[in-house]
């Protein structure tokens, strides 16, 4: 009777014991302060996240953000697949991606941050300073091609439209 009782204690006292050292699924203990996650940046954005996360780690040590800076399409694919749960673009979520990720019970809210900017570096030979936003225009649609075309005294040639990326924000913002 007394090995019977012994090892009924021993089975509850070993069921115990086991419930003890069970940690949280990841995510399950995040606070604001404290846990870990990873988000999506576009790129272009990486010299102020970089600094905004340094301050943010100073700030808060029990909390650890991973960032993985890619371009702006790549990180719409990662959050629509649900590896990240941040994504900082420049750009809203369309109307057929906020359906889907509600379809999974998870609804997205859009905070504008910033107001993006865009610079035309030219060559130091091009004299020609003043581009207007409709020449701009007719640039990125190729209407015009040519330097001649927005200053017929221009002795340049051929424009040449390049951008860091195919896949960057700047293309989508342009």
């Amino acid at each position: 009777m007394m090995m019977k009782l012994y090892i009924a204690l021993l089975a509850a006292l070993l069921l115990l014991l086991s419930g003890c050292g069970n940690k949280p699924k990841p995510g399950e203990d995040d606070t604001l302060t404290s846990g870990t996650i990873t988000i999506a940046v576009d790129e272009t954005f990486r010299p102020i996240i970089e600094e905004e996360l340094q301050v943010f780690h100073a700030l808060t040590p029990d909390a650890t953000v991973h960032p993985i800076y890619c371009s702006e399409v790549e990180a719409m694919k990662l959050l629509l697949a649900d590896s990240v749960r941040l994504a900082i673009t420049t750009r809203q979520l369309t109307t057929q991606e906020t359906a889907y990720l509600n379809d999974k019970k998870f609804f997205p809210v859009s905070v504008k941050m910033a107001t993006d900017g865009l610079a035309l570096i030219v060559n130091k030979q091009n004299t020609d300073s003043l581009i207007t936003v409709d020449q701009f225009k007719e640039i990125l649609t190729g209407k015009v091609t040519d330097w001649k075309q927005l200053n017929p005294a221009s002795r340049l040639g051929e424009l040449q439209l390049v951008f860091d990326n195919p896949n960057s924000s700047t293309v989508h913002y342009v």
